[in-house]
């Protein structure tokens, strides 16, 4: 620690310096160069800001050139008329915002308890006390002049819809807004589209546009108006259909609705199989039928027309069958549907998504299905081989049409092997059978091949993208990156893995000789160890371990109860037992544990884990495993 030679001077600034060398107070290594440290002290006490008497809701601000506790400040303060409360206990340690800029440290009062144009005194007197125990040292008083609430206009923006048998009215809020300038139009069906996919901001495809002044606050001052803009002058009697609303708020920011005016509902589902469309009524809920309906694309041109069945349905194509043959990746392609009735157009679009998902049902779904789905299974004869040994690839595949599995609709099959090192070593093309929609390969290991997970790759035929590959950018090297190139539709991988092993010569066998047990019974175990070349593998030495484990349990024939979910917390996991055998001339010997009576932790099931291991003359050691649930009562 440093101590100064004498006090410091508040409202002073120091710098303090430590030159080349100088030596920690241990070790012979100095500073390598000068440093210095610059830091100032407490100011004098005193108020630097007052609140400014703007409109409201603004920032009620004091200043001070010191921090001061919020129970000091406002147990001393006092404001005629009071409105401000006692701050709660965790509010009175806050010792405000330190402006370290503008050497200040600053408070904001609740500036929605105040009133507008109202005056309102504030007094501090000369005891209040910052942080440091300095004082004000004299009294002090400001007034501030509240302003009028700040003017505000605010609406829904964006698409919505209006039940064409209520008034058109389309909900607006103001305070102080003054005169707003409005723009009312229709627009019209063909234009919809590209309207708002535009942003509705390209007024010239309105139709019957008129403005008009219109002051929602007259004769309100300071009073928050629920009023609404209605769309009088653009549908003439009960006809509805799209009407447009621009509002340019005090601000000088433009307010944009685009209101659909109907007395239809319209429910809609989509795939790339099929299209569903539902139509009702809004009022009763009661189905619409007859209707025509109409799907269009995002370009606005006309893809399908129908009408509704007695039911209210409509069923449509999907979006292939619509000539929609590709959509971007983690999109769905946009279809709008468009519902005429007399009292005005519904529209619908499959972009405007939300409330129930099937994954709320426990329903498994692709919510961004591609134009062409396919599923294989790609497989070796066994999962391990030793180097100059055949891997046997086999695989299966279908293509997903119309909600069912058919046959493969490719010629040939591109297979690739990639050695654990990521080198590909092995390229070819392989013809896939017409009649079971598979294909095989026998490639052969080298004497040399690594050791360790090789890959195999099944896919379309395709020549390498050699324009994907390139140097990774300063802002990619944490961020996930595919450097295949074009998507494939048919892509599957399958490992295997290349070893220096030797095969196994015996086998381990492991098994509980009951199917259950109680606390504070005996675990019973059978262990056995055979040569493959049939013979016991008597007097040889088993070791096993016996680990308890908190588990879920669903008791047989009783659908719907599991237990287990208690065993989240203080979750039981330890060894239960363990130690050796000797195998009897049959190659077989039994082990018994007592399991405790009381089992402390989480849960009423556990499960019990027996392994037990066997070493041939060889040293080759294998395993046997078995396990039964062990219940702390028998009661659930």
């Amino acid at each position: 620690a440093i101590r100064p030679g004498s006090k410091l001077k508040p409202d002073h600034a120091y710098s303090l310096r430590f030159g080349k060398g100088l030596l920690a107070a241990a070790g012979n290594l100095g500073l390598t160069n000068e440093r210095a440290l610059k830091f100032e002290p407490y100011y004098t006490f005193r108020i630097l800001g007052t609140p400014d008497g703007d409109c409201l809701p603004q920032q009620f601000r004091l200043a001070f050139s010191n921090p001061v506790k919020n129970a000091e400040l406002y147990s001393k303060m006092s404001v005629t008329p009071n409105v401000l409360p006692a701050p709660r206990e965790s509010e009175g340690r806050y010792e405000g915002y330190r402006n370290s800029g503008q050497r200040q440290v600053e408070y904001s009062l609740p500036s929605e308890l105040f009133k507008p144009a109202s005056l309102y005194n504030f007094k501090f007197p000369a005891g209040l006390t910052d942080i440091f125990g300095n004082k004000l040292g004299e009294d002090s008083a400001f007034d501030v002049t509240t302003g009028d609430y700040c003017p505000q206009l605010a609406m829904p923006s964006g698409f919505g819809i209006l039940e064409g048998y209520l008034p058109a009215r389309h909900p607006v809020d103001a305070v102080n807004a003054g005169i707003v300038g409005v723009l009312k139009a229709e627009v019209p069906e063909d234009a919809f589209i590209p309207f708002y996919r535009g942003g509705m901001k390209d007024e010239a495809s309105l139709s019957g546009a008129f403005s008009k002044d219109w002051d929602p606050s007259k004769d309100q001052h300071n009073i928050r108006i629920r009023t609404f803009l209605d769309h009088s002058g653009i549908f003439g009697g009960d006809e509805g259909g799209f009407g447009f609303l621009r509002a340019l708020g005090p601000g000088g920011n433009f307010h944009r609705a685009l209101d659909n005016v109907t007395r239809l509902g319209i429910t809609l589902k989509s795939s790339q199989d099929s299209t569903l469309i539902w139509t009702s009524f809004l009022r009763s809920g009661r189905l619409a039928a007859g209707i025509p309906v109409e799907i269009r694309g995002d370009d606005n041109k006309v893809l399908w027309t129908g009408i509704t069945d007695r039911q209210g349905f409509a069923d449509a194509p999907g979006w292939l069958k619509l000539g929609i043959t590709d959509w971007d990746r983690w999109r769905r392609p946009e279809l709008w549907v468009f519902a005429r009735h007399k009292n005005g157009t519904a529209v619908m679009s499959t972009s405007w998504t939300g409330g129930v998902e099937p994954w709320r049902f426990n329903v498994n779904y692709d919510k961004y299905p591609r134009p062409r789905r396919y599923g294989a299974a790609l497989f070796t004869e066994r999962g391990i081989y030793r180097p100059g040994e055949a891997v046997e690839l086999k695989g299966i595949g279908r293509k997903l049409v119309s909600g069912d599995w058919t046959a493969l609709d490719l010629a040939a099959v591109q297979l690739s092997v990639s050695d654990p090192r990521g080198n590909r070593v092995f390229k070819a093309t392989v013809p896939v059978s017409a009649d079971f929609s598979s294909f095989d390969y026998s490639y052969l290991l080298s004497e040399s091949a690594p050791t360790g997970v090789w890959t195999v790759e099944a896919a379309e035929p395709y020549e390498d993208d050699k324009s994907s590959a390139r140097a990774v950018e300063g802002g990619e090297e944490d961020e996930y990156r595919n450097y295949r190139g074009k998507e494939r539709p048919f892509l599957f991988t399958e490992t295997f893995r290349v070893e220096e092993f030797k095969p196994a010569v015996f086998e381990v066998k492991a098994r509980s000789l009951e199917d259950s047990y109680l606390a504070g019974d005996k675990f019973r175990a059978a262990i056995e160890g055979w040569y493959l070349f049939g013979a016991p593998m008597s007097e040889s030495r088993a070791d096993w371990t016996l680990r308890l484990n908190s588990a879920w349990y669903a008791p047989p024939g009783k659908d719907g109860f599991s237990f287990g979910r208690e065993t989240r917390e203080n979750r039981i996991d330890r060894l239960a037992g363990s130690g050796g055998e000797e195998l009897d001339s049959k190659g077989k010997a039994v082990v018994e544990v007592k399991i405790d009576k009381k089992l402390k932790g989480g849960g009423n099931a556990l499960l019990a884990s027996f392994e037990a291991g066997v070493t041939d003359p060889e040293r080759q050691r294998l395993f046997g495993r078995a396990s039964a649930y062990v219940h702390k009562a028998d009661l659930y």
